[in-house]
């Protein structure tokens, strides 16, 4: 019996990225881009208008609001945006559960915890 030879192949596998079976929830992820870039928004522009206010208190005070507002929305926001794509990326000890859900609130609890 003659078995015929078979050329030799060789197969280029592709690596297999992980599948994520869980999106993040959506109405936090919002809130958290949200209140980033609004922070990023009015902080700097909250230091400049202080920085040029000159003379005028009033131009002062707006500033100094500004930064207190930028400030106040910049700390969760950054907080929310980096967990939520560490949990999205599967970074080892983020997870969605860390970060306040706002979903439940619309009604779209059908989340699972990773």
């Amino acid at each position: 019996m003659s078995y015929a030879k078979r050329p030799a192949t060789f197969a280029i596998r592709r690596p297999q990225l992980p599948i994520r079976s869980s999106l993040p929830p959506p109405v936090t992820t919002i809130a958290a881009v949200a209140f980033l870039i609004t922070g990023l928004v009015l902080l700097p522009y909250g230091i400049a208008t202080y920085l040029n206010a000159g003379d005028s208190s009033h131009l002062a005070e707006s500033g100094r609001n500004m930064m207190i507002l930028g400030t106040i929305t910049i700390l969760p926001g950054s907080y929310s945006t980096v967990t939520l794509f560490g949990a999205w990326r599967r970074w080892p000890g983020y997870s969605y559960g860390q970060v306040p859900n706002y979903d439940e609130a619309w009604g779209l609890t059908n989340r699972r915890e990773d």
